[in-house]
């Protein structure tokens, strides 16, 4: 025999052996494994040496129990104790340093391997531990002196010890994850110290040394805890590395000659170009406009952070960098590199960019909504004053004969009268509350319809001229609104050549994807027809194209224009589902586009207009209901002139009392305004259906807010009349519901 561990021959094959081997050797793959993860780290080094003690301490037990001859089962022993001497302070100095409580401590760690140190010296040299071995049926097994209670003594203190510092900082933790990083490793070290169990043989019971099952339950919690929550010692270095390769702005490090020395991946896939690294390379080289050698020399002399925004051309496109910019110092004070931190702000620029217009259009939105509705409000009481007006003079000029000079001034009533009739419909127009209806139009056939009405506004000296495209598609839109608009837009283009030009009007059909909706975010994508109309004239700069279509702005003399025309062609257009846009320049003349939803359907036959028949006449029975005194008293002449009889009410909650006291058979038309106090005409009509379903209603409104509207338009089912009226459309309104089965 040689008294040599390395000798194969002085062992025998020991299946009970084997599983301490295996275990040991799991533990020591542990602690490279963890010292790999977290690349060197104080605690990584101290868990490796920990778990090389433990997982030697476990291949001592397959020597000591292979071991052929008592003298190499005593070499193994005597390794045994030496690793067994100093486990307990390493689980100390390790407990100590998870916990951050090394350095309040340094000097108890030190105590605790001289007294380490200490223990080996009586295991090795004395018999005072090792007496001997015993022979079991699975082995040899060191037979121990009494000096073993001291070390179990000073082995329970350090065990408590740890356990106490590894509860205390579970329970003052904030952090979850290290509450469950602790909690761990308080169950692994409790799980280790049952495999003490092994020492039982060594005082004479035939216990088999099995501790070796809970250092490998020990070694699975402790590899699941630190996989799931590390023991990580984060130093500068550690830091400084993952917060380069992490970040996810650029990030560029130049020396004093413009070289770049460090380079993240966010900088390389920016500035890249195709380029692996851009480590060594000049910065001028990749983009000369990132930092100007002015700044480089400033920042160099003043030491001081700078922060710019940049904006740089891309392979991919025009970006915008926000750049923070501080300078490297070496020991002495002395600038060495300028540390470029850039955020890529693009985006950014581009959505507050989108941001403001949009705002800029919701106040615009909301201006007009307030005035259109003041205006709306003026409106519908202006015609309440106009429609008795155009109603007396139209019956006094029924009495005048045409000889008489008092015709001619009455004649000029009702012009005037229906000029202020137009600016109310203006107004109404507006502010979406004209009664409107809508009909499926072939604009080539309108267009051309207006050539001589259109020739006469602009002028001789204007020259125009009119392009159609073919198969042009059908819009949906108000025929008398659509040419309002047209007739305002010519209008202005005529104002706009004082000394003559050019005046063009077109149609074409258009399909907007979304690149083009992206670039004017107020249209939709989808089909449209165009109307461009486009004069020669002097243009229009950006502030004046920004304020066109508000209400009562205008560039004319007051006694020329209202500033009405083009808010009023504004509201009309977007009523009908489209869009008004405008291009300009100064002295380059004005486009107006106007793009309108294409429909489905065929083109209807606009009825020419044409001289009113005379005022038809009815005996019939026609129950009134107006709130408004003036137009009352006008509708009740004009019926009774024309044979009626009429029942006056003057509101809606009087007309139903009226109505239910058994005096059905002597009404054959209830003729009622649509917005009235206590009870409105859709009210009224909805309970006078109740008991007389075939009861003929006729509504007048000169405003759009009452139930029998939907968006300004009236059911096709119901009888309106909008105001105001003149005596004749009113009689043959009349007659019509009357005559109508």
């Amino acid at each position: 025999m040689e008294n040599w561990i390395f000798v194969l021959s002085n062992y025998a094959p020991n299946p009970h052996a084997l599983p301490p081997l295996f275990v040991g050797v799991l533990v020591i793959l542990l602690g490279i494994d963890v010292l790999f993860r977290q690349r060197g780290s104080k605690v990584s080094k101290i868990f490796i040496a920990l778990c090389s003690a433990v997982g030697i301490l476990q291949i001592t037990y397959w020597g000591i129990l292979s071991a052929f001859y008592p003298a190499i089962a005593m070499i193994w022993i005597s390794i045994h104790n030496l690793i067994l001497a100093f486990i307990p302070s390493l689980f100390y100095l390790f407990t100590l340093t998870i916990t951050k409580q090394f350095e309040k401590y340094r000097s108890k760690v030190w105590i605790c391997f001289l007294l380490s140190t200490l223990f080996f010296t009586l295991f090795v040299n004395t018999e005072l531990f090792a007496q001997g071995l015993y022979m079991y049926s699975w082995g040899y097994h060191l037979k121990v002196g009494p000096s073993i209670f001291l070390f179990i003594a000073f082995y329970l203190a350090l065990l408590t010890t740890c356990l106490w510092f590894l509860w205390k900082d579970y329970k003052e933790s904030p952090s979850q994850t290290h509450k469950r990083r602790m909690r761990t490793f308080f169950i692994v070290l409790c799980v280790a110290s049952l495999s003490s169990i092994n020492y039982l043989a060594s005082f004479g019971l035939p216990v088999y040394p099995f501790g070796y099952v809970f250092i490998f339950i020990a070694l699975i919690l402790a590899a699941r805890g630190i996989w799931l929550y590390r023991i990580v010692d984060i130093t500068p270095t550690f830091a400084a590395k993952h917060i380069i390769t992490s970040i996810s702005d650029i990030l560029l490090v130049v020396d004093d000659r413009g070289i770049i020395r460090i380079v993240n991946q966010a900088a390389n896939d920016f500035f890249g170009n195709g380029k692996k690294n851009l480590i060594g390379l000049p910065l001028d080289e990749i983009n000369s406009d990132f930092i100007s050698s002015e700044t480089m020399d400033s920042l160099f002399q003043s030491k001081k952070p700078f922060d710019y925004e940049v904006e740089l051309m891309t392979a991919t496109g025009k970006a915008i960098l926000s750049v923070s910019t501080s300078v490297l110092l070496d020991e002495t004070e002395e600038s060495l590199a300028i540390v470029c931190i850039a955020k890529n702000i693009t985006d950014k620029k581009r959505m507050k960019a989108a941001l403001q217009e949009n705002e800029e259009l919701l106040r615009r939105a909301q201006k007009m909504e307030a005035v259109g509705r003041l205006a709306g409000g003026i409106a519908h009481d202006f015609n309440n004053i106009v429609t008795p007006i155009m109603g007396y003079t139209d019956l006094a000029l029924s009495k005048v004969d045409k000889s008489d000079p008092l015709y001619g001034q009455l004649e000029h009533v009702k012009m005037a009268a229906e000029k202020a009739a137009s600016i109310t419909n203006q107004l109404l127009t507006f502010s979406k509350h004209h009664v409107v209806a809508p009909q499926i139009l072939n604009l080539n056939k309108t267009i051309s319809e207006m050539d001589n009405l259109l020739r006469r506004i602009i002028g001789k000296d204007i020259e125009m001229v009119t392009l159609f495209a073919k198969d042009i598609w059908f819009v949906k839109i108000d025929t008398v609104q659509l040419e309002q608009v047209i007739i305002n837009l010519a209008v202005n283009a005529r104002d706009a050549m004082p000394d003559g030009g050019k005046f063009v009007l077109e149609t074409s059909n258009v399909e907007l994807n979304f690149d083009q909706v992206h670039v004017n975010r107020r249209v939709d994508e989808g089909k449209y027809v165009m109307i461009a109309i486009s004069d020669t004239g002097h243009g229009m700069n950006k502030e004046t194209q920004a304020k066109i279509f508000e209400p009562f702005f205008t560039t004319k003399d007051k006694s020329k224009g209202t500033g009405l025309g083009l808010a009023t062609s504004y509201g009309i257009i977007e009523k009908a589902g489209g869009h008004i846009l405008v291009y300009s320049e100064l002295n380059h003349g004005t486009t107006m586009k106007i793009l309108l939803p294409s429909v489905e359907g065929e083109a209807e036959n606009i009825a020419k207009r044409g001289p009113l028949p005379p005022m038809p006449r009815g005996t019939e029975t026609v129950l009134l209901v107006e709130d408004e005194p003036l137009v009352h008293s006008m509708v009740c002449a004009v019926l009774r002139e024309q044979g009626y009889t009429v029942i006056e009410m003057q509101n809606g909650s009087e007309a139903l009392h009226f109505f239910k006291k058994d005096k059905r058979e002597k009404i054959d038309l209830v003729f009622t305004d649509v917005i009235m106090p206590q009870m409105g005409g859709k009210e009224l009509a909805d309970e006078i259906h109740k008991k007389c379903p075939e009861m003929k209603i006729l509504f007048t409104s000169g405003y759009t807010d009452g139930a029998i509207f939907h968006h300004g338009i009236v059911d096709p089912d119901i009888n309106f009349i909008p105001k105001p009226f003149s005596p004749i459309r009113l009689a043959l309104k009349v007659r019509e519901v009357l005559d109508k089965e």
